[in-house]
């Protein structure tokens, strides 16, 4: 799950920001900014979702 007190549905949306990150232009960094999800978090979900 990542970090606790993490909502399921920030990460979600984080995951979806980076899913995207070439074509919308963001960094990770405003990832970040944007949901609050941290850097760690994010890509350990990433991670995650690539072992499936």
């Amino acid at each position: 799950m990542g970090r606790i007190g993490q909502p399921e549905k920030k990460v979600q949306q984080a995951l979806d920001l980076m899913a995207t990150r070439q074509t919308n232009g963001m960094s990770v960094a405003d990832i970040v900014k944007i949901t609050g999800v941290p850097k760690p978090t994010i890509y350990l979900k990433l991670k995650e979702q690539t072992k499936k």
